[in-house]
């Protein structure tokens, strides 16, 4: 969820299994890849978390964004 997140630009919000044990917690995850909150595994909780669009985030794919969107990137 990490590199989808900063390679797509986007956050993400995951959701912990229902089952028992989980192979992960709940976490959040920005649009440049930093984890914003964890959860601990296999506990009861509720993550609140903020997404403010506003916040100036590392972007890498900002100098090529704009082409790749257009097609110009293709050959």
């Amino acid at each position: 969820m990490t590199t989808a997140a900063a390679c797509n630009h986007m956050w993400i919000s995951c959701p912990k299994s229902s089952a028992r044990e989980s192979l992960w917690p709940a976490f959040f995850v920005r649009a440049d890849g930093v984890t914003a909150g964890r959860l601990r595994r296999n506990t009861t909780g509720v993550l609140i978390s903020t997404v403010d669009t506003a916040e100036d985030l590392y972007d890498w794919t900002a100098a090529w964004r704009d082409r790749a969107m257009t097609g110009a990137a293709q050959r």
